[in-house]
């Protein structure tokens, strides 16, 4: 706490040093943002059993339609994720 003084004061003495700061405070809240909602993602994840490749199929098949779970079920929609995932991993090929 000793030190937040004069590190203001090094900042403040920058040129745009406030503006810098202030827009070096915005994107590590962004990267901090993103961070957490990674960490969510591998979270529920791991807790359906699917790999991150996976989870990006499960969660753009519930963005196509809300209410798929409740007509498919987790595990037809799991399936369906694993499906894809290994329909692509099949056709890739070197352009």
């Amino acid at each position: 706490m000793s030190l937040l003084p004069a590190a203001q004061e090094h900042i403040l003495s920058q040129e745009d040093g406030k503006d810098r700061f202030v827009r070096a405070v915005r994107e590590l809240t962004q990267v901090f943002a993103l961070a957490k909602e990674m960490h969510e993602a591998n979270a529920r994840g791991e807790q359906l059993g699917l790999s991150d490749d996976e989870l990006a199929f499960y969660d753009a098949a519930l963005e196509t339609t809300d209410s798929a779970v409740q007509a498919l079920g987790d595990d037809t929609l799991r399936g369906i994720a694993r499906e894809q995932v290994e329909t692509v991993r099949n056709n890739v090929t070197i352009d």
